[in-house]
């Protein structure tokens, strides 16, 4: 769903191979569009999924959950 979202990928439906390559082939022949999805998937990953965000993320869902006296789901 990232991939679809953010259009930093190929999509492809599960298991046809046929799909696959022409994904493949899409970022082949289209090198700047293969390398504008680079550029989006790697803005994406640093503005949602990188270690230190992540990480503070975490540490704010671990802080909520101690000071509501919440079980966690």
């Amino acid at each position: 769903q990232v991939v679809r979202d953010t259009g930093c990928g190929g999509v492809f439906r599960v298991g046809d191979a046929a799909d696959l390559a022409a994904s493949i082939g899409r970022c082949a022949t289209d090198r700047a569009e293969a390398a504008a999805m680079g550029e989006r998937g790697r803005a994406v990953y640093l503005t949602k999924y990188d270690r230190p965000l992540a990480t503070a993320r975490f540490a704010r869902l671990c802080g909520d959950l101690c000071n509501s006296g919440r079980q966690p789901a």
